[in-house]
């Protein structure tokens, strides 16, 4: 019985994949909810050179959020169906990964807020989309009765595994003009934005 419960318990090849996407995708999560936002405003003001005033940017920055929202939940929907009656989840999945990690990385050469943004939708709208495909894929890699459990496990090691890049891009944050001032913001930008970037390929991938 208790051999058979611990065989029962063991998480699956598909499964253990399917969770380390949670652990390469809630970095950009993280990034996005906390330094994205400043990064973008300094820019936007042109790193104090008054390009645009502080509560524009921070309006810009809420339009962005908006339309990257009113952008997912209309192709949300119709995504979901084609891939449903193609059988595309895989090709999906692949493309919005690679999409993402890519316009992650670029987000951090940018030096234009307008192009900071334009990237960033994409980035953001490409992330959405991989993890519509990525719920929709939970009933492929594992029975229904350990749909909870894996799930569980997603979440749980996502937010612990993602720490990692997010300590090292707050780290660049830290050094950056706004604080310590050791390095350039730029320079800041990048090994955030490109630690994330590395950070959810190579943990999908695996």
């Amino acid at each position: 019985m208790g051999k058979n419960q611990n065989k029962k318990d063991k998480l699956t090849k598909l499964e253990i994949s399917w969770i380390l996407y949670d652990v390469g995708n809630s970095a950009f999560t993280m990034l996005a909810c906390a330094l994205i936002p400043i990064w973008f405003k300094k820019l936007a003001m042109g790193n104090g050179n008054g390009q645009i005033t502080s509560d524009q940017a921070t309006a810009y920055w809420a339009l962005i959020a908006s339309a990257v929202t009113i952008i997912t939940a209309i192709l949300g929907p119709i995504l979901g169906a084609f891939m449903d009656f193609k059988g595309k989840k895989k090709k999906f999945f692949v493309a919005s990964v690679a999409i993402g990690a890519v316009t992650c990385l670029l987000t951090g050469f940018v030096t234009s807020w307008i192009m900071f943004a334009a990237v960033y939708v994409i980035s953001r709208i490409a992330y959405s989309i991989s993890l519509l495909v990525y719920d929709a894929m939970l009933g492929d890699v594992t029975t229904e009765d350990r749909l909870d459990v894996v799930s569980t496990y997603g979440f749980g090691w996502g937010y612990l595994g993602s720490c990692i890049p997010f300590l090292i891009a707050l780290a660049a944050y830290i050094m950056g003009p706004d604080m310590l001032d050791i390095i350039s913001n730029g320079l800041s930008m990048l090994i955030g934005f490109g630690i994330t970037a590395i950070w959810r390929f190579v943990v999908t991938i695996h």
